[in-house]
């Protein structure tokens, strides 16, 4: 449910969406010969375009038309052809006859949709070519002051049109003017990409070596849409788990859930090893792609999927990143939306109580605890670094659950979360005393959510843990009575010496 309270947040903004198939039928405006037979020609205008230049719109005449107009530019009769890249064409909507001329079945507005998808269909299945002359570069653009773009076709040969849109989706218009204009009321789709941190779902997250990383990705789907294949693309610290869930809902424009479709075939393929390079690729079915956006609404689809964090990721400030993007139509796609995942480090400064400028302290000897005091195991990457092990590499025995400091430098802890840990020092240097509490280590991000590669250890920004060891007696600071216990008794000895003494003259003096 919390799933589809998100995703009826996103739906807030529908706008309904039609498949479009272009009827234009209509002379040029200079015929005005009610009685001659014409094959005249029409402007098509597209209102509402799509700005990019990358998105097509492509004219297909199916039918050529061929009769006469009434004097106000409006056909009141004619006969429709199979223009000459058509011939093939069949469809239980029409029937050519012997004279070539075609009657029409059943071809009404209800219906006009699913004709539309029999024609681009066989477009696909046959590579019908478009003219020249009908192609986007050939219309003339207009950019509106209200940000809109407004397409226009003029010198079209009369007949029955279907307008392809590279966005995936098919055109609607029904007119009978040889000026024809359509409106597009679809949008391009859009994909948001998120990680689970801590509780809820986000741009950025925080998390260890072996860690599992949750993934959200919502594809919302428009209307008429074709060919979607999601793209993912994971950094080397990333490896991917697969997808753990593939959900479809579909909302009306005010928000109100229509129907949820939880399906397996809801994607067509998932292909782990792209030649585009990326981790995966997966194709949504085109028959659920019509299902959840039939009726004139947009669909959404909603991904789960998961990855775990792997020994090679960056470390501090740079993030491990997963980026997705969507490919549809005809080779249209939508921009990269990318997620962060942050693995975190410290470091220790072994240093002299005496004297806290001197060089680190050598041969003392930690274990790193989590936060519930269970030892955590490590790789020895040199002397002075250790990281976070994998489950692998303590299985095959590589890990280490003790590491030692060396004079040369700081010693560096790498591959954790943000949290809270313990360094627990098990053998002092030589000639100093040895830790009996166990000193507290804290990672945080100092802004969750602006300033995602600043983090924090123990409230510092230098993110250095300093431990200091001191000699001769025990320290009280880290947990020891040192000499204390001696006083204490050597105190009561005199004590009670002097009381004997006195009890003993009062006694001698009676």
């Amino acid at each position: 449910m919390k799933q589809l309270t998100r995703l009826k947040k996103i739906a807030a903004s529908l706008l309904t969406a039609a498949l479009v198939f272009t009827s234009v039928v209509g002379v040029a405006a200079d015929t005005t010969d009610s009685s001659s037979s014409s094959t005249g020609t029409g402007t098509i205008t597209i209102s509402n375009a799509v700005s990019k230049n990358t998105v097509s719109y492509n004219l297909y005449r199916i039918f050529d038309f061929e009769g006469s107009t009434s004097s106000n530019g409006v056909y009141t009769e004619g006969v429709y052809k199979l223009s000459s890249k058509w011939s093939g064409f069949e469809s239980k909507y029409f029937k050519e006859n012997s004279d070539k001329t075609l009657t029409f079945n059943n071809l009404t507005e209800s219906t006009v949709k699913a004709f539309a998808k029999e024609a681009f269909a066989y477009v696909s299945a046959n590579s019908i070519t478009v003219s020249a002359d009908y192609t986007r570069k050939n219309a003339k653009e207009k950019s509106n002051s209200d940000g809109t773009v407004t397409l226009t076709f003029s010198g079209v040969p009369l007949g029955y049109y279907l307008i392809d849109s590279s966005v995936g989706t098919l055109l609607s218009l029904d007119t009978t003017s040889s000026n024809a204009t359509m409106t597009e009321k679809n949008e391009e789709p859009t994909v948001e990409k998120e990680v689970y941190d801590i509780s809820d779902y986000a741009d950025t997250n925080h998390a260890a070596i072996g860690d599992v990383v949750k993934f959200q990705a919502t594809i919302n789907c428009k209307v008429g849409a074709e060919n979607y294949v999601f793209h993912d693309n994971m950094s080397e610290g990333l490896s991917f788990n697969g997808v753990n869930s593939m959900t479809a809902v579909m909302y009306k424009a005010d928000g109100t859930l229509i129907r949820e479709v939880d399906h397996d075939k809801l994607a067509k393929a998932i292909d782990t090893d792209p030649k585009d390079g990326d981790t995966f690729d997966l194709t949504v079915g085109q028959e659920y792609l019509d299902e959840i956006t039939k009726d004139g609404y947009d669909g959404y689809i909603l991904l789960t999927y998961s990855a775990t964090v792997t020994s090679d990721a960056l470390i501090a400030a740079d993030a491990n990143t997963n980026n997705a993007k969507l490919t549809y139509g005809d080779d249209q796609t939508t921009e990269w939306d990318q997620t962060k995942t942050y693995v975190y480090q410290f470091e220790l400064k072994k240093y002299s109580a005496s004297d806290s400028t001197s060089a680190n302290l050598a041969g003392a000897k930690f274990s790193l605890l989590s936060e519930n005091k269970v030892s955590m195991n490590l790789i020895k990457i040199d002397d002075t670094t250790y990281r976070l092990a994998t489950a692998a590499e303590v299985e095959a025995g590589k890990s280490v659950t003790e590491f030692e400091t060396v004079a040369a430098g700081n010693t560096t802890v790498s591959g954790l979360n943000a949290a809270k840990y313990y360094l627990r020092e098990t053998e002092a240097p030589s000639g100093y005393n040895r830790l009996t509490e166990d000193v507290e280590v804290v990672i945080s991000r100092q802004d969750s959510s602006a300033v995602e590669k600043t983090y924090l250890v123990n409230s510092s920004s230098d993110r250095v843990v300093a431990i200091a060891n001191g000699t001769g007696s025990v320290l009280p600071s880290t947990g020891g009575i040192g000499t204390t216990i001696f006083y204490i008794v050597g105190g009561i000895l005199i004590i009670a010496g002097l009381a004997w003494f006195i009890v003993r003259r009062k006694s001698d003096a009676e």
